[in-house]
């Protein structure tokens, strides 16, 4: 789902995959599809629960379950898809193993939740339940890599030459890019990806998407911006993604040219 580089010693991809689960639960969207697929398979009840729990106790078990599981596998592949896709060159591979790990925390929920709504779980069925979410988070995963390559482009012509550096499911129109110690932090419509080389070197990269450096460590493309406002004696742009790039002093100017700053 994401190509962030992972490390123990730098927060940033962290805070990536933090910042794209937020941007989730954000959108309408995503609460909407998650209602629907709670109540269908709140009606239906599987495994059991049909005829073992009443309807409204039901309907909250596969609620909890459905989002919680969602979130879970959203921030579980992220980590493991970025850590693994630097490591090794076949996405399939990179899926099928992050498909794995994200089972092991979603295993551990449905253990949870099941205590919780006083189900017999005792920890004995563990094996079953990571095999059953195993086979769910691999689907899914594999669906999402056959989706990703049905609607790869055909041709990247004109596209900034920075896009042939990030997965191809993360390609699309820049919005910011921001320096990561020795990574840059690359924005785009269809996600967050860290590259490894200097901003300078990624700016020039970026036409022609129109931008302009604003920090030492921040770059902004120009659709990219939606705001700007002024919080505790500083200037910060309002990006499409929901972070707020600051304007150092060196480069208000420029800013104030093109537009950015009032």
């Amino acid at each position: 789902m994401k190509g962030l580089q992972f490390s123990f010693a730098d927060g940033a991809p962290m805070l990536s995959t933090l910042r794209e689960v937020r941007q989730l639960a954000n959108d309408w969207s995503t609460w909407r599809v998650l209602a629907l697929v709670s109540v269908i398979v709140g009606l239906v009840g599987p495994f059991g629960t049909f005829g073992n729990v009443a309807l409204v106790e039901r309907l909250a078990y596969w609620g909890l379950l459905v989002v919680g599981s969602f979130f879970l596998v959203t921030f579980s592949l992220g980590l493991s898809d970025g850590w693994l896709a630097r490591r090794l060159r076949s996405k399939a591979v990179v899926v099928t193993l992050g498909a794995l790990v994200a089972a092991a925390p979603v295993s551990l929920f449905i253990l949870g939740v099941g205590y919780l709504f006083g189900m017999n779980t005792d920890g004995s069925d563990l094996p079953v339940l990571y095999r059953n979410a195993a086979a769910v988070t691999l689907g899914v995963s594999l669906l999402f890599l056959l989706l990703q390559r049905v609607r790869q482009p055909v041709s990247n012509v004109g596209a900034p030459a920075i896009q042939r550096r990030l997965p191809m499911e993360r390609r699309g129109a820049l919005i910011r890019m921001s320096v990561h110690d020795h990574y840059v932090e690359v924005v785009t419509a269809h996600g967050t990806s860290l590259v490894l080389m200097r901003l300078r070197d990624a700016m020039a990269e970026t036409a022609p998407s129109a931008g302009l450096q604003v920090h030492r460590s921040h770059w902004v493309a120009f659709d990219g911006v939606v705001g700007c406002r002024r919080e505790n004696g500083r200037v910060l742009l309002e990006m499409r993604d929901g972070f707020a790039v600051p304007v150092s002093r060196s480069f208000m100017r420029a800013a104030r040219d093109a537009g950015l700053v009032g």
